[in-house]
């Protein structure tokens, strides 16, 4: 094996996902393995795995086009631009309030490049510390975050459905569980989903398909198609479906 399409799941890190398939494939631990791009906690699909001297292609396989699927939750925004975050503020949306053909013009107006910023919760460094790490020592405010080109290449609206509170916090309540490392505030996490999704009984959930410039945040994206609409919003699955010419499904 020197390169391998897996699907990482809901929860599991990339390199939880390498070390799965090492163990699986019974790849011994001297052969080198890395994985060719990162994929969020509570984003699920798939990954390209190095082993041996493809390791050293790396920045080609970063490079590669992406395609996902994404779920917006419109009327909730998180800290994190995912669930895996506080809930910062809640709007009321209606369905009636959404026309159909109105909304897929304003998502499908998102296609081009954008310089939009990174999210507070990822890896890039700034002065030499991730991003997340200024934003857990409350000292984000020291520091500009950094933007970079996003590009989108297609956007095909998907629909919209309804979900009661109920439904929703038992999704939320289930991909929290599945974080095999843990999260250091979970449990305040919980607490403002519980909270939030008290105040209202349904929720609008916006399905979309991309392909996108290697580098662009699908929780940045979800917050842009909120934006579009008049609203907050954030991710509530992530799905990437396409690495260059590599596809899985669950």
């Amino acid at each position: 094996m020197r390169k391998a399409a897996v699907w990482k799941q809901v929860g599991e890190t990339p390199l939880q996902a390498l070390q799965r398939f090492r163990g699986e494939r019974c790849i011994p631990a001297s052969v080198p393995m890395t994985y060719a791009g990162r994929l969020d906690p509570m984003a699920e699909g798939v990954l390209i795995l190095l082993s041996g001297d493809e390791c050293k292609k790396k920045e080609e396989y970063l490079a590669l086009e992406k395609g996902y699927t994404l779920e917006v939750l419109l009327g909730v925004a998180t800290d994190s631009g995912d669930v895996l975050g506080l809930v910062t503020k809640t709007v009321q949306v209606r369905l009636a309030q959404l026309e159909s053909e109105k909304m897929e013009r304003s998502i499908i107006a998102l296609v081009g490049e954008h310089t939009w910023p990174y999210p507070r919760y990822s890896s890039k460094t700034v002065h030499g510390v991730p991003l997340h790490e200024w934003t857990n020592k409350g000292a984000l405010r020291r520091v500009e975050i950094p933007h970079r080109l996003m590009r989108i290449d297609e956007i095909t609206y998907g629909g919209i459905r309804m979900y009661s509170n109920m439904e929703l916090h038992a999704i939320v309540q289930r991909k929290l569980e599945s974080l095999s490392g843990g999260t250091f505030r979970v449990g305040e996490i919980v607490a403002s989903w519980k909270s939030a999704l008290s105040m209202q009984h349904e929720y609008c959930v916006v399905t979309i398909s991309c392909r996108c410039s290697s580098g662009t945040y699908m929780r940045i994206l979800a917050e842009k198609i909120a934006e579009k609409l008049q609203t907050v919003g954030c991710a509530l699955s992530i799905v990437r479906t396409r690495v260059g010419d590599d596809m899985m499904h669950t």
